[in-house]
């Protein structure tokens, strides 16, 4: 398998915000979409609220910060997540939703993660969102390669 360098995250609310931040905290390149421009500023405000946070706790150095943030890049383009070696969903449970966006990922992604968020659609129900995956774990995830 590859190194991971660069980590995309499709959604950006709770959760995506969530897995950007352990992201580029632990040296990711972290691309960002939403397709909500506004979206993207709120997450990435919150994010750097969350890192303040962490300084003054002493959790983070406050010299860190910067180079956290900027490994951290947010776009409503979702063809610039081609470059990322790995992209985490994020959306909320609306297959339709899903769809959507798996359609749009199997144009450009190498690799996508689905992680499952609530219980609200079932390991059935979820892998429809995203035709052709593999289970890589029953309890939270599903990859769906790009197919060659």
């Amino acid at each position: 398998m590859a190194e991971i360098k660069t980590v995309g995250v499709a959604g950006c609310g709770t959760m995506g915000a969530g897995i950007a931040i352990v992201a580029a905290r632990a040296g990711f390149t972290t691309i960002v979409y939403d397709n909500r421009a506004e979206a993207l500023s709120l997450a990435r405000a919150q994010s750097e609220a969350f890192f303040r946070k962490s300084v003054e706790r002493g959790k983070l150095r406050a010299e860190q910060l910067p180079a956290i943030m900027e490994r951290w890049t947010s776009t409503t383009r979702i063809e610039d997540l081609a470059a990322c070696d790995v992209i985490i969903e994020a959306v909320f449970e609306d297959l339709k939703v899903k769809h959507g966006l798996f359609a749009a990922l199997n144009k450009c992604a190498r690799r996508t993660l689905s992680l499952r968020r609530t219980p609200r659609l079932s390991r059935s129900r979820r892998s429809q969102a995203a035709p052709g995956a593999t289970t890589a774990s029953s309890a939270c995830t599903s990859a769906c390669p790009r197919s060659s």
